[in-house]
């Protein structure tokens, strides 16, 4: 069974998060320079993850040349990811 916590996030999505957060600064970043990081594709990333964390806000689409970069409300999400 996966680990879901209390808001729906996986430990993939958390894993996302973190990275924009604390590799990238809470972003912008690119989709690919993401994918890099966290050692997954694009696609899972664009199909499986991203949709879920642009529903619940955690995540904001910003135009730019190539692939859209991604940014997390920084602080609320930061503090969400150390509750859980």
């Amino acid at each position: 069974m996966i680990d879901v916590d209390p808001i729906g996030l996986e430990p993939a999505d958390k894993h996302i998060l973190r990275t924009i957060i604390e590799k990238f600064g809470g972003g912008p970043v690119g989709l690919g320079t993401i994918a890099a990081a966290t050692s997954e594709e694009v696609k899972t990333i664009e199909d499986v993850y991203e949709p879920y964390l642009l529903q619940i806000g955690f995540l904001a689409r910003t135009p730019a040349d190539g692939l859209p970069p991604i940014r997390p409300t920084l602080t609320w999400v930061s503090n969400i990811l150390k509750i859980n």
